[in-house]
C-alpha cells in the first residue's frame, strides 16, 4: 500500500512539474512575441500572423504607422520622454482598433514603426471604413499631447496601408510576409512626402520614375536624402524630416544634369 501511494505521488509530483514547465514554456513565447516597451504585439507577432492570413488564404489588410520627425524628438526631449511618447502612442492606437469594421490588432515592429492588421473582405464599403477609420487615427495621434519637464511632446504620423486586393492586383502571388512589408512601405513613403497623411497602396507607385535628391539641412545640420517618385516631387519649399524647418528644395537631377557651355 505505500508503495501504491509513494507512486501515486510522484506521479502527481511529476504532473506539476510537466505542467510547470509548460507554462513557463508559454510565458517564454508571450514574451518573445512582446515588444518590451510598449506591451504590444511586436515585429515577430506580425510576421507569424501575416504569415498564417497568407497560408489561409483568408482576405485581410494592414497599416503601416510611422511617427514622422522621431529622431528630432529624441534628440530634442531625450529618450526617456521619447519612450514616453511611444507608449502613449502604443495605448492610443490599439485602443483605436474598436474603430475599424472588423477585429484589428496593433503591433509595434520597432523604434518609431508601429502595424495595424485586421481580417476582413475588401469589399468598397469595408476598404471606404478602414481608409476613414484610418484618418481617425492620424487625427488622433496629432492631438496626443504627453507633458515633459521639456515641455509638451506631440507628433504626427504618415499611415501607408494595403488590402489582399490590392496586392492581387499588383499581379504577385502572395506567397511571403516580404509582399506584404514591400507595398505597405511604398505607401508609407509616399505619404511621408508631405508628412501626416494616410496612402493606400496601388499598382501606380511602383511604376513612377523615381528620383533622388540630396541637400543638409541649415538648422540642425543633417543630411537628407529623399528618394520619391519624380511626378510627386513638385516644388516650392519643403519640411526637414529630423527638425521640420522649411528648406529650399533640391533641384532634381534632370535639372543637375552636365551643364552645356556657354556661348561665346
Amino acid at each position: 500500500m505505500t508503495d501504491v501511494r509513494q507512486q501515486r505521488a510522484d506521479d502527481e509530483v511529476e504532473a506539476a512539474l510537466d505542467q510547470l514547465q509548460e507554462r513557463i514554456a508559454e510565458r517564454i513565447r508571450f514574451e518573445q512575441m512582446r515588444d518590451q516597451l510598449t506591451g504590444l504585439p511586436n515585429l515577430a507577432a506580425l510576421n507569424a500572423a501575416i504569415g498564417s492570413l497568407l497560408e489561409r488564404r483568408v482576405e485581410f489588410w494592414a497599416a503601416f504607422v510611422e511617427i514622422d520627425r522621431f529622431k528630432w524628438i529624441n534628440d530634442k526631449f531625450g529618450y526617456g520622454n521619447a519612450n514616453a511618447l511611444l507608449r502613449k502612442l502604443a495605448e492610443l492606437i490599439e485602443s483605436l482598433g474598436s474603430c475599424f469594421p472588423c477585429q484589428t490588432t496593433a503591433f509595434r515592429a520597432h523604434g518609431d514603426e508601429f502595424y495595424l492588421l485586421g481580417e476582413c473582405s475588401a469589399t468598397p464599403d469595408t476598404t471606404a471604413q478602414v481608409g476613414q477609420s484610418l484618418e481617425l487615427v492620424r487625427e488622433a495621434l496629432a492631438a496626443l499631447r504627453v507633458q515633459t519637464e521639456r515641455g509638451a511632446l506631440s507628433c504626427t504620423a504618415s499611415i501607408g496601408w494595403v488590402t489582399t486586393t490590392d496586392l492581387l492586383a499588383k499581379g504577385g502571388a502572395l506567397v511571403q510576409e516580404r509582399t506584404v512589408f514591400d507595398t505597405l512601405e511604398k505607401a508609407v513613403a509616399e505619404a511621408k512626402w508631405e508628412s501626416n497623411r494616410v496612402v493606400r497602396y496601388s499598382v501606380e507607385l511602383v511604376g513612377r520614375e523615381k528620383i533622388t535628391v540630396r541637400t543638409r539641412c541649415k538648422n540642425c545640420g543633417s543630411s537628407i536624402v529623399l528618394t520619391t517618385p519624380r511626378d510627386a516631387y513638385g516644388d516650392g519649399p519643403f519640411g526637414c524630416p529630423n527638425c521640420a524647418s522649411s528648406l529650399e528644395r533640391p533641384p532634381t537631377p534632370a535639372d543637375t544634369a552636365t551643364p552645356q557651355p556657354e556661348r561665346v
